[in-house]
């Protein structure tokens, strides 16, 4: 099967969660036979090969070219508006990768041949549109993350600095521990908080995160609203205990591993706190890594594999 993903942003350019999602899902779809190619909104070359896959810059002239060659398409976020009338222009069957709880209207109204791959349970239940489905949470194999060694590991860190992430947080929580290290890691979209503070380092972005969970203790997930939590996901697989706000959706992914708090400096530095107490950490570390495994994403990918080769069987619906 041919398929394409037309997308605003892809990995080599963008490393968020929703970007790496796709990624992931191409990679493994290619696996099982399929020919991927990517149309990349971000991509500054007309072809490159990212992680085994091809990669391709939008270009309106030879954008069609794409669609005629494709067996289905795969799109999300700010891609999707322009996918849907290339859909009915060439009567093609479309996917929507479902990052968050946030209605999109087109898909409410015109249900006819786009299916829905929500990326939790969560999702689903609060959008649950009128389409046929399926659920994927974000791929995050625990099989890669296990050599990840963070014994001497000093950083409560957090991942991407803008404000719903909790730039802000991070920041007054540092300056009301100054004896505890912070580790501040940029992120690819928003505008990232930063301020000088003693015991708070910053990164830039980066490519490969299990960098990040080596030198991290523990990382905090400060969001106010978060649908999964892929980087949640990542740190439990890497054996990093996670602190995490009671944002929507984070939960389900987190569950029973996670050490709960407000959203508030005094609930981060209790929680801080707890972390620091020797016995707790071992427990939380141990529930991390059993927490991860029961996350693993295969099930849930050759579940998607089955899913679009259905769609692949149905007639166009006019």
């Amino acid at each position: 099967m041919n398929i394409l993903f037309h997308l605003h942003a892809y990995p080599h350019e963008v490393f968020a969660g929703a970007e790496m999602m796709a990624h992931r899902i191409a990679k493994f779809l290619a696996t099982k036979g399929h020919q991927i190619k990517v149309i990349s909104g971000t991509a500054t070359k007309e072809h490159l090969v990212f992680d085994t896959i091809d990669v391709y810059k939008f270009e309106i002239d030879n954008d069609s070219d794409f669609w005629r060659w494709s067996d289905l398409v795969i799109t999300h976020l700010g891609a999707t508006h322009y996918c849907y009338n290339k859909q009915r222009q060439f009567r093609k069957k479309l996917i929507h990768l479902i990052h968050n709880s946030f209605e999109v209207h087109l898909t409410r109204i015109k249900p006819k041949n786009n299916y829905m791959v929500y990326n939790s349970e969560f999702a689903k239940r609060v959008l649950n549109y009128p389409t046929d489905s399926t659920i994927c949470i974000p791929p995050v194999d625990y099989r890669e993350y296990e050599r990840v060694n963070n014994d001497k590991a000093t950083f409560f860190t957090l991942v991407n600095l803008n404000e719903n992430k909790g730039g802000q947080l991070l920041i007054d929580v540092a300056k009301k521990m100054p004896h505890i290290k912070f580790l501040g890691i940029e992120g690819g979209y928003y505008e990232q908080i930063k301020e000088e503070v003693k015991n708070l380092v910053y990164w830039k972005p980066q490519t490969d995160m299990k960098r990040v969970y080596s030198v991290s203790k523990c990382i905090m997930i400060l969001s106010e609203y978060e649908s999964w939590g892929q980087v949640a996901v990542e740190s439990l697989a890497s054996g990093v205990p996670t602190i995490v706000t009671k944002a929507v959706g984070v939960g389900e992914a987190v569950s029973y591993a996670g050490t709960y708090t407000e959203r508030t400096v005094d609930g981060i530095c209790e929680a801080i706190n707890m972390i620091n107490i020797e016995s707790y950490y071992k427990t939380k570390k141990e529930e991390s890594l059993k927490r991860a495994k029961e996350l693993d994403p295969i099930p849930y990918l050759e579940r998607l594999n089955s899913f679009l080769l259905n769609i692949q069987k149905r007639n166009y619906q006019n």
